[in-house]
């Protein structure tokens, strides 16, 4: 545990090198495949969000798949696994480990559901299968709003309509803007803070990011002045509070 605790540690204060020796040599004394299904997940974000190291990042994210779909972690790296398929190009594999991450329990899917859903639509719109990513981009966007990715998802659909069927703009925009205005407020944690969770809510700022510029075009659409005002102040508040 004090080896762990001081990998964690080097992580948050930048000591990358360090942090990956540490999580290494824990890597070959984990004992329960929970704890090897972390750690080596711990690596592989490293790897992958650090150092760019892409091949090192998805051989640890396989290593943690395989302890189990019952661990959470292991569920975890199948997420961060269709994230690197699409920064790679290879959306046909991140297709098919979205689709293997949406057969496991309801209870190591908790948390990760919306993501996930997230990177299956992408998969599917870079294979230019657009109109199958719909159904993928409609159930993200009734997920958890407090989850970035549930407003990335109705982003990315509100996108699609409005570049491609124009009739069905008016109603992704209504989509759109309800999942901003649910956006529960931002709540302060008293340190000490989780370090994995610390990390996660960093990385993800780019999905809150995503949902409010496309947000801000949506609204220049809107005619009705309550809704007009209504996902305004919901944009101005996510910028405020989720973004730096």
């Amino acid at each position: 545990r004090a080896r762990r605790r001081a990998a964690e540690l080097a992580e948050l204060n930048g000591d990358v090198d360090v942090a990956v020796e540490e999580f290494t040599e824990l890597a070959e004394q984990g004992k329960t495949a929970d704890d090897r299904a972390e750690i080596q997940l711990a690596l592989g974000d490293l790897y992958f969000f650090r150092l760019d190291r892409k091949a090192e990042a998805e051989r640890c994210y396989r290593i943690a798949v395989e302890q189990g779909p019952n661990v959470r972690a292991s569920a975890e790296a199948r997420v961060r696994l269709m994230e690197l398929c699409v920064r790679l190009g290879r959306y046909q594999l991140g297709l098919r480990t979205a689709d293997d991450f949406l057969n496991l329990g309801a209870r190591v899917q908790e948390g990760r559901l919306e993501e996930a859903l997230y990177w299956r639509a992408r998969c599917l719109l870079e294979l230019g299968h657009w109109v199958d990513a719909i159904p993928t981009l409609v159930d993200g966007a009734a997920g958890d709003p407090a989850d970035p990715f549930t407003l990335a998802c109705a982003a990315r659909l509100y996108h699609r309509m409005r570049t491609f069927r124009h009739k069905d703009t008016a109603a992704a925009v209504e989509r759109l803007v309800g999942v901003a205005v649910r956006v529960p407020a931002w709540e302060l944690v008293d340190p000490p803070r989780d370090w994995s969770l610390t990390w996660r809510e960093q990385r993800r700022e780019f999905a809150w990011k995503e949902g409010a510029d496309e947000l801000q075009v949506a609204l220049r659409s809107v005619r009705d002045p309550d809704q007009r005002e209504r996902g305004r102040a919901a944009l101005e508040r996510i910028r405020k509070e989720r973004l730096p």
